[in-house]
């Protein structure tokens, strides 16, 4: 008798682990779709608030993540070029740098260090808000949480995530060039005379997209994962590793769909 009903079980904890993902990721969306709403939608009760928490946001997600996102920006690039430049030939060294900072790895990468930088910085915030009821009492001022804590900090993750992915490429392309120039005969003119003509508007626009979407998922992620933690200090840490790697594998996900719609 056991083993015949082991299958039952088996498939049973398969369809209740199913269900339980997809209530979470359609609980996720109608964050998502709530917080998009506010974008559209804005009380004036309040703004110069909520547009000093997103300027903070932008401060502490882009400003301050520079020292870490420039010096890895150019590593990645010269040791990439640095690779290339033994099996591709000189003159293909501006279309790699485009194909794989530009169009791949730089959303990526910019994206891993928002998610160590902000995505755990936030849900650790909101998860001590919700544990310590600060988030109760934002409801009984008669104040939406949505409106003064989650949006905001996606206003403002967004928006850094856009302005570091291009200065992540421009760094990139620097360190590019700088091995470049140590390792193969190449002149800067030729390298960037490479690279504007590999880089399209296309290019452009899917890596622009690619760090808007990085960045909303990475804040809904954060933002609902604080939301709705137990409340108890123990299930801090816990959901802030959750957090991290449901955003970066959410991340890989979108690029991998925006890539294929525009380039395969």
């Amino acid at each position: 008798m056991e083993l015949a009903a082991a299958p039952g079980r088996f498939f049973g904890r398969m369809g209740r682990t199913f269900l339980e993902g997809l209530a979470h990721f359609l609980a996720l969306f109608a964050m998502a779709r709530r917080l998009l709403i506010l974008t559209l939608v804005q009380p004036r009760t309040g703004r110069r608030l909520v547009s000093r928490i997103a300027v903070e946001q932008v401060h502490f997600s882009a400003v301050q993540a520079l020292t870490v996102l420039l010096p890895t920006a150019v590593i990645v690039g010269s040791l990439l070029v640095a690779q290339f430049s033994k099996i591709a030939g000189v003159y293909d060294l501006g279309r790699v740098a485009v194909l794989l900072l530009v169009r791949e790895m730089g959303p990526v990468i910019t994206a891993l260090i928002v998610i160590l930088r902000s995505g755990i910085a936030v849900t650790v915030e909101v998860s001590y808000m919700r544990v310590l009821h600060e988030i109760e009492a934002v409801e009984m001022g008669g104040m939406d949480p949505l409106r003064l804590i989650a949006y905001p900090r996606m206003a403002g993750i967004t928006v850094a995530m856009l302005c570091l992915f291009f200065l992540f490429d421009l760094a990139a392309v620097f360190g590019g060039y700088t091995a470049n120039w140590l390792l193969t005969d190449l002149t800067l003119d030729q390298f960037m005379s490479q690279v504007g003509k590999a880089v399209t508007g296309a290019d452009i626009a899917v890596g622009a997209l690619k760090a808007l979407s990085f960045g909303i998922i990475i804040s809904v992620v954060s933002l609902y994962r604080g939301f709705t933690v137990e409340r108890r200090m123990t299930a801090i840490p816990a959901n802030c590793s959750a957090a991290a790697m449901e955003s970066m594998f959410y991340c890989l996900v979108m690029n991998i769909f925006i890539s294929s719609i525009f380039y395969l």
